[in-house]
């Protein structure tokens, strides 16, 4: 298959790494430059042109003849900036200094200011600009990005046909730059190592589309420095970059490649080196051969938590000396998890769609939980975007229904029948299934008792120990917010987490006007809601947010409607032995 858009990708690299005039020579970032571009070229079908030591007229003169060039509206151009750069406060501008340039400051003499580069990038005729700057105060450069990045419309429909229209659809001026505008960056570049780091990791989590929100999420992950980004003249507020690899458009049709497809997710859940060496066994030097070899020799770095083993535990049935035998996860579910489910499936949560007014999270400064756009599964209580070493905690911004549609996939995937039929948004339980599902109240509560019967303090005997057991408002833990799944103890079932942390959506349904009639506009909820009201679903154990004295009596029963979503709320998974 013809994988190329309609529209051509080209990268122009301008590294400075030879200084003439009392500069420090960057020797270290030429290797970098080079690795950079062979991944461009050789895995995302970048046209790539490198321009090495250019002094400030050549510098311009090569801007120039690149913006001559007959670039269409459906092409997208790369460039990438490398070297000293300087900032002066008092006029508030910034200046990349070219291999010729002078010293000492001179009224920017010598050197091209970032609002001149700004000019010269802007004449250009290609549709989508994407302009990166490893160099000392390039935050300078442009308007920063104050929202939270957008889902992007291929989440919704991994058609290969679409990821390429959508990309093209509008106008982007976008930036990047390795530190704000009075920072000094490091000699060794971090930014630049995010940067290969990105485009090499995705397609080994046969993640083939990598977006300039994908890039933010490693970029923001420097510690050397503070990483910004934003855009610049010409941007549309739907404009997008993507970075489209080679294998993108890889057809899997026969038998062998859905089974192949199939068990590798089952290896990116567990990620063990007897599920990799599974799959070697099973599909030798499939597509996936070298990242499973990385996890079978201990070498996987995106190694993350997982909820924990299937706790089982027997219950009372519904008739006379009637028992059943059900299993509930020890931990709530990871972002981790649900990344994969996203990834894999498609699905668009109810926070995500579009209409949609986000999710409830603390927004800096406000002590209380407000609606937030373009907040979703992929940030944190606060509403900022999660970093890959975060993704081991609960996921939150879940409704009750995507809650029930993440058990549906996790049952298909692990070859057990599927709990629900979804009819728009009425839900069946089919109670012979062995699927996953959610636990109900009487489930949730028997184990979080635990054997000592004392749910009150999540497992700990009494409360000057509970801070061993329980994630909540206290200054005796370490944690601020959000901890990683089982970062506390378990009570003495192995369960962690029951009390605080997230509150856990239930199966059941309670009847409350006051909270389920929503009187607010019409998508709050989300475009989808229709005719919703009336009764709630019930969510256990409370949160981080929250003192124990409440976690366990009446007031942690709380009820939400179903589409409701908050950066407190996330969920475990159970089911029925049978």
């Amino acid at each position: 298959m013809n994988t190329s858009k309609s529209g051509k990708d080209y990268a122009f690299i301008f590294c400075t790494a030879d200084y003439s005039n009392g500069w420090t020579d960057l020797n270290e970032t030429k290797t970098a430059i080079i690795d950079l571009k062979s991944e461009l070229s050789d895995n995302y079908n970048f046209q790539v042109e490198v321009f090495n030591d250019l002094k400030l007229a050549e510098l311009k003169n090569n801007l120039a003849e690149i913006n001559s060039r007959n670039f269409s509206d459906k092409d997208q151009v790369l460039f990438f900036f490398t070297g000293h750069g300087y900032y002066k406060p008092e006029s508030d501008n910034g200046y990349l200094i070219p291999s010729d340039g002078q010293s000492k400051w001179d009224y920017g003499d010598g050197w091209l200011s970032y609002a001149k580069l700004r000019e010269y990038l802007s004449d250009n005729k290609a549709g989508h600009l994407l302009v990166a700057f490893d160099a000392c105060h390039s935050g300078s450069f442009g308007k920063r990005t104050m929202g939270k990045p957008s889902a992007t419309p291929w989440e919704k429909d991994a058609d290969c046909n679409d990821i390429k229209r959508s990309s093209l659809r509008h106008v982007s001026r976008l930036f990047f730059s390795s530190g704000n505008k009075t920072e000094r960056v490091p000699i060794q570049s971090e930014f630049l190592k995010r940067w290969l780091q990105c485009l090499k990791d995705y397609p080994k989590e046969k993640k083939f589309v990598v977006t300039d929100d994908d890039l933010r999420e490693y970029i923001n992950s420097v510690t050397s420095s503070s990483p910004i980004d934003g855009d610049f003249t010409g941007h549309t507020s739907s404009g997008k970059f993507v970075f489209i690899h080679k294998n993108a458009c890889e057809l899997i049709t026969t038998p062998s490649q859905v089974a192949d497809s199939t068990h590798w997710a089952g290896v990116q859940l567990e990620r063990t080196a007897l599920k990799a060496n599974e799959h070697i066994e099973l599909y030798g030097k499939c597509l996936h051969y070298e990242y499973a070899l990385t996890i079978l020799n201990g070498d996987d770095t995106g190694r993350y938590a997982i909820s924990g083993q299937m706790v089982s535990c027997e219950r009372k049935g519904d008739k006379p000396n009637q028992s059943n035998i059900f299993y509930m996860s020890s931990t709530e579910v990871t972002v981790k998890e649900f990344k994969l489910f996203i990834d894999s499936s498609g699905y668009q949560t109810y926070a995500g769609e579009e209409g949609s007014s986000g999710s409830q999270c603390y927004c800096e400064g406000d002590d209380e939980l407000v609606w937030t756009e373009n907040v979703n599964w992929r940030h944190d209580s606060y509403g900022k975007l999660l970093q890959p070493l975060q993704y081991d905690y609960p996921v939150v911004h879940i409704s009750w229904y995507d809650a029930i549609a993440y058990c549906n996939w996790r049952s298909e995937l692990d070859s057990l029948t599927p709990v629900y039929t979804i009819t728009d948004k009425k839900i069946i339980w089919s109670r012979k299934a062995n699927g996953y599902r959610l636990p109900t109240i009487d489930e949730w509560k028997l184990l979080a008792d635990g054997p000592e019967k004392n749910g009150m303090w999540g497992g700990a005997n009494d409360r000057t120990s509970r801070n061993k057991f329980i994630n909540q408002m206290s200054d005796q833990d370490t944690f601020p917010a959000l901890a990683p799944v089982g970062s506390f103890f378990a009570n003495g079932y192995g369960m962690a987490d029951m009390l605080g942390n997230v509150s856990e959506w239930c199966w059941d349904q309670v009847v409350d006007t006051d909270l389920c009639d929503s009187k607010e506009e019409p998508n709050f909820y989300g475009a989808r809601v229709t005719g919703q009201s009336g009764y709630c679903r019930v969510h256990l154990g409370g949160d981080w947010s929250e003192q124990d004295l409440h976690l366990y009596q009446k007031e942690a029963e709380k009820a939400n409607h179903p589409l409701y979503r908050s950066g407190r709320i996330g969920f475990r998974i159970a089911r029925n032995k049978n």
